[in-house]
């Protein structure tokens, strides 16, 4: 069965994928709706307020077409930018975590290192500064399983 134009049959039945499309799609709006609520009292704050903002909300508003200005259009992009940097960031997470599981001697190393930075205070940016060894394992994670990569990168 091919739907439009395809040239490569559908596996799964129309009525299925519509199904599921359809209800992904009720549900992205109403975030895109809620996202836009969120958005128009901040949106007006940043027309009339006379200082220059240094923001992503001034950005993506800078920086879009003319006619896809509308709250809802900004919206939809700012959804967009969200989605990318949790994504991002919870899949650099998630192969930090696998690889401190497959190589749990570096647990009491990184530990020990997080401990001392943070010398009894709630961590900040200055102690994450001073955790060399945590800095070096969180590259080499990346390195072998950078987003986007299929197999891990050869020591040169």
């Amino acid at each position: 069965m091919c739907v439009g134009r395809c040239k490569i049959p559908m596996v799964v039945p129309v009525d299925i994928m519509t199904g599921i499309i359809g209800k992904l799609y009720v549900r992205l709006s109403g975030l895109q709706g809620r996202m836009a609520n969120h958005l128009h009292p901040l949106l007006e704050e940043h027309k009339c307020d006379c200082d220059d903002h240094d923001d992503m909300l001034t950005w993506v508003n800078e920086a879009a077409p003319s006619g896809r200005q509308s709250v809802e259009d900004i919206a939809l992009c700012m959804l967009n930018v969200n989605f990318t940097a949790l994504h991002t960031t919870a899949m650099t997470f998630t192969h930090v975590v696998l690889h401190l599981a497959s190589k749990p001697e570096y647990i009491d190393i990184l530990r020990s290192e997080i401990e001392d930075a943070a010398n009894g205070n709630p961590l900040d940016q200055a102690a994450l500064e001073r955790c060399w060894k945590l800095d070096s394992f969180l590259k080499e994670s990346q390195r072998l399983n950078g987003l986007g990569a299929r197999e891990p990168v050869p020591a040169l």
